[in-house]
C-alpha cells in the first residue's frame, strides 16, 4: 500500500517548521500578527517568500491610517487604498479602522517628478512576476486628476467595501481640521455590524438610520462630529450610545430613538440638546452640556424666561420638547443610575423638571449646583419624584456662591411633599465648607437625612466636626473612600 500523501497545507508547515523563526508558526497566528500592522505595512510582507505572498489578504482587520509621515500625498493613498480592495476580494472582515491624521489633500509639488515606486505599489509589485504585479502596474499607470485626490471622496465607498466583507467593527478617526462629509444618500445595511465609532465627520441623516443594522449593539461618536442636519437618530438594538464633544443644530432638536438603550454617555455637545425618546432598559446615563450649548438662558436658572429675544429659549425653528414635553429627562426617566452636570446657565434640566417626571427606577443620582437656584426647587422636585433613590451626590463648586448670592431673597426655601425612605446619606463634595455648603446640610437635615460632605483641600484622612443640626451631626469628610464613611449621630 503506497503512503499517504500529505495535504498541501501540511507540507507548508513541515516547511515552516523546518526554517525555524516566526515561519514555524501557523497560517492562524501569522495572521493574527499582520491584523496588528497598518494595511500598508501588512501588504510588504508579501516578498518575504511565497508562503507569506497572500496571507495579508486574509487577515480579519483593515487598518488603513493615513498621515503625512507614512503618505507623501493623498492621491498616492487613495490610489493604494483602491488597489488593496480590488486585489483583497471579500474576504471576511472583524474590524477595518480608518484613520486621518494631517493628511494632505492635494499632491504637494514635486511629488510625481521621479518615477520611484511609492511604498504602496512597491510591496505589491515585487511579490508578484505574473498577473499580480502586471496588474498593479496597469492600474498605477492611470491618470487621476487633481480633483479626485482627496480620499475623504473614497469614504463612502471604502465603507461599502467593508460591509460586502461582513465588518463586526467599523471605526472612522478624522484628526484635521476639514471634516469629512459622509453622503447620506442611502442607510447603512449589515447583519453583522455590531460596533461603529466615528470622529470629525459630518452625518447625514440616512446614515445615521440603523433599522437595516439588527446586530448594532454599540455607536460612539468620540469627538467633533457635525450633526447638524440630523433629524434622527435611530436604532433599535443598541445598547450603547456615546456622544462626546459633538455638534448638534442651533435652531433644530436631534430625536433619538433607541428603545434598546443601556448605557448613555452625552457629554461636552454644543447646539441644541436633543431629544431622548423613551428607554425603558435604561441602566445608566451621563449628561453634561457643554457651556456653549443653545439651551442657555442669562435671565433665569430654572428654565420659565419671557422675554420673546431670548434665543435659548425662543430660539428654535421645531418645537420638539420646547415646553410642551421633556426633551432629556422623560427619555432618561426609568434610568437606575443617572448623572446630570451643568453650568446653571444651562437650562435644559429647570426646563424638563416643570414637567415633573417620575424616576421610578433611580436609585443613583448625582447633580452639581444647576439644581440650587430658586430655593432649592429643582433639587425639591428631583427628589421629590425619586421614590427608591438611595444614593444623592451633590458636586459643588466655587461658583455655587456667587449664584446663590446674585439670588438671594426672603422666599422660603422647597421642600419635596416625600422623599424615598431608601435614602439615609447624602454625600457632598466640595472645595471648601462655605455657606452653600452650611445651606445645603441645613436643608437636608430637615429632610432626616445625614450629610457626608468631602473636602478636597485638606489632609487625607482628616475629619473635622463643624456643624450640629438637632440630632445629626454634618461632618467634613475628606477621605479620598468617601463612599465607605458612615457616622453616628
Amino acid at each position: 500500500m503506497p503512503p499517504r500523501r500529505r495535504s498541501s497545507k501540511g507540507e507548508k508547515m513541515s516547511e515552516a517548521s523546518k526554517e525555524g523563526g516566526i515561519n514555524a508558526l501557523s497560517d492562524e497566528l501569522l495572521q493574527h500578527i499582520l491584523s496588528l500592522l497598518s494595511a500598508d505595512e501588512a501588504v510588504k510582507t508579501c516578498v518575504l517568500s511565497w508562503r507569506w505572498r497572500h496571507l495579508w489578504k486574509s487577515t480579519d482587520v483593515l487598518r488603513l491610517a493615513a498621515d503625512k509621515g507614512r503618505w507623501k500625498s493623498s492621491k498616492r493613498l487613495k490610489k493604494f487604498v483602491n488597489h488593496l480592495v480590488l486585489f483583497r476580494g471579500s474576504s471576511p472582515l472583524r474590524e477595518f479602522d480608518l484613520e486621518f491624521s494631517s493628511c494632505r489633500e492635494k499632491d504637494e509639488k514635486g511629488d510625481d517628478s521621479g518615477e520611484d515606486e511609492s511604498d504602496d505599489d512597491r510591496g505589491e509589485d515585487e511579490s508578484d512576476d505574473d498577473s499580480d504585479g502586471d496588474e498593479l502596474d496597469e492600474h498605477s499607470d492611470d491618470g487621476e486628476s487633481d480633483e479626485d485626490s482627496n480620499p475623504f471622496q473614497c469614504v463612502m465607498m471604502w465603507v461599502m467595501y467593508a460591509l460586502i466583507c461582513q465588518v463586526q467593527v467599523l471605526k472612522i478617526h478624522n484628526f484635521n481640521e476639514r471634516y469629512i462629509e459622509i453622503d447620506g444618500g442611502m442607510p447603512l445595511v449589515s447583519q453583522h455590524l455590531t460596533k461603529i465609532e466615528l470622529s470629525g465627520i459630518v452625518l447625514k441623516e440616512c446614515f445615521l438610520n440603523f433599522s437595516s443594522c439588527p446586530a448594532l449593539k454599540e455607536l460612539y461618536f468620540t469627538k467633533n462630529c457635525c450633526f447638524d442636519s440630523v433629524k434622527k437618530i435611530f436604532s433599535q438594538s443598541m445598547q450603547c450610545l456615546r456622544i462626546f464633544y459633538c455638534q448638534f443644530s442651533e435652531y433644530d432638536r436631534t430625536l433619538i430613538y433607541a428603545p434598546s438603550l443601556i448605557t448613555l454617555l452625552l457629554e461636552g455637545f454644543w447646539g441644541r440638546t436633543p431629544f431622548l425618546e423613551r428607554m425603558p432598559s435604561l441602566v445608566e446615563a451621563s449628561v453634561r452640556p457643554h457651556q456653549d450649548c443653545d439651551d442657555w438662558c442669562s435671565n433665569t436658572y430654572t428654565g420659565n424666561c419671557e422675554d420673546e429675544d431670548c434665543d435659548g429659549c425662543h430660539g428654535m425653528i421645531d418645537k420638539i420638547g420646547n415646553g410642551y414635553k421633556c426633551v432629556l429627562l422623560g427619555g432618561l426617566s426609568e434610568a437606575k443610575s443617572l448623572k446630570l452636570i451643568a453650568v446653571p446657565e444651562i437650562i435644559i434640566f429647570g426646563s424638563d423638571l416643570r414637567c415633573c417626571p417620575m424616576f421610578s427606577k433611580l436609585k443613583s443620582l448625582l447633580l452639581n449646583e444647576w439644581c440650587l437656584p430658586s430655593n432649592f426647587w429643582a433639587l425639591a422636585c428631583i427628589l421629590e419624584h425619586s421614590p427608591v433613590l438611595r444614593k444623592l451626590t451633590l458636586q459643588i463648586s466655587k461658583e455655587a456662591k456667587f449664584m446663590m448670592e446674585t439670588e438671594e431673597n426672603d422666599n422660603p426655601l422647597w421642600k419635596p411633599a416625600a422623599i424615598s425612605e431608601h435614602l439615609k446619606v447624602v454625600k457632598i463634595h466640595c472645595k471648601e465648607v462655605d455657606e452653600v455648603v452650611y445651606k445645603i446640610g441645613k436643608w437636608l437635615s430637615t429632610l432626616d437625612i445625614k450629610v457626608l460632605m468631602k473636602q478636597r483641600n485638606q489632609s487625607p484622612k482628616c475629619l473635622k466636626r463643624f456643624h450640629r443640626v438637632g440630632a445629626y451631626c454634618l461632618i467634613a469628610v475628606t477621605t479620598e473612600e468617601v463612599a465607605m464613611c458612615r457616622f453616628q449621630p
